[in-house]
């Protein structure tokens, strides 16, 4: 799939990394019937060893080893409250849900059915010099090319933990209030953080993509004095994946279910720009899960 995008710097214009695509078919051979036997925790290392060897689903969660970036605040507010979130209207900001299409993610992101991950070239953005007279040479900037590997999510009680096996994260990403970690089908999740890469693009899709994995994105359009009221939850079934455009406020995914794995794909520079909504605006980013919330 060939995809175009409007540079962050409007001299430069981002690069499909020419990266091989590595041979993971051994991480996710069979990955349906693994699924089915609940034996995710089985899954083959994705790189070598190392942090970024662990498996996806192990019960040693720690946080990165430097924590940086977005996915390391504070959500005891949201852990604690005996009072549903949805209730705090002077702390709490409802992102609109809408379905994933072309149309819906214009600007946000680019669509590809999730078995045609490996065909998805990741943008680069030519950089880090932005300003001045004497621009980067053509093709030069680009060199970092893009690392990959699964991207795991599990909800633990309220907390949904997340690892990054391309770049050695491990974050917490968002959390469940009493009243949604007591329900049948989670209604809403809280968040108060998100990033954006300025160096390139980030391509995820499900690792298998014939099973359940429904997830939900939460992205913003490019935009220096980000508030609550930009962001926009998407609703994917599970049969599609995206590329992140450069420059695009998100998060990590938000499974349906209670498990989810991704492929992942991502510049290998990783720059990361931070946002708090809770520190910045005092307001929570309520997500809704379904469309029946």
């Amino acid at each position: 799939t060939t995809t175009t995008t409007t540079p962050i710097n409007p001299t430069t214009t981002p690069t499909p990394t020419t990266n091989p695509p590595k041979n993971t078919s051994n991480i996710i051979t069979s990955f349906r019937n693994v699924c089915a036997a609940k034996q995710l925790h089985t899954l083959a290392p994705v790189r070598g060893a190392g942090a970024r060897d662990r498996e996806p689903f192990d019960d040693g969660f720690v946080p990165s080893e430097i924590p940086h970036g977005s996915g390391y605040a504070d959500y005891a507010e949201v852990i604690a409250s005996d009072v549903p979130m949805r209730r705090h209207k002077d702390r709490v900001h409802r992102t609109p849900l809408v379905r994933a299409s072309p149309s819906t993610l214009q600007g946000f992101a680019t669509l590809f059915p999730a078995a045609e991950f490996d065909q998805e070239k990741v943008l680069i953005v030519p950089w880090p010099r932005d300003k001045g007279l004497r621009q980067v040479d053509r093709g030069s900037g680009v060199g970092g090319g893009h690392t990959e590997g699964l991207f795991s999510f599990t909800w633990d009680g309220q907390l949904l933990k997340a690892k990054n096996h391309a770049v050695g994260g491990r974050y917490i990403v968002g959390a469940l209030d009493k009243e949604s970690a007591a329900a049948a089908q989670k209604r809403f999740v809280y968040v108060r953080e998100a990033n954006f890469h300025p160096d390139g693009g980030q391509v995820v899709a499900p690792a298998d993509p014939f099973g359940q994995n429904a997830f939900v994105m939460l992205l913003a359009k490019p935009k220096e004095s980000i508030t609550p009221e930009d962001f926009v939850a998407f609703y994917f079934d599970g049969s599609m994946g995206c590329q992140i455009l450069p420059g695009v406020w998100h998060q990590p995914a938000y499974p349906v279910g209670d498990k989810l794995i991704l492929r992942n794909k991502q510049g290998r520079v990783h720059a990361c720009v931070t946002y708090d909504s809770v520190s910045e605006h005092g307001k929570w980013l309520e997500v809704p899960l379904t469309f029946s919330s």
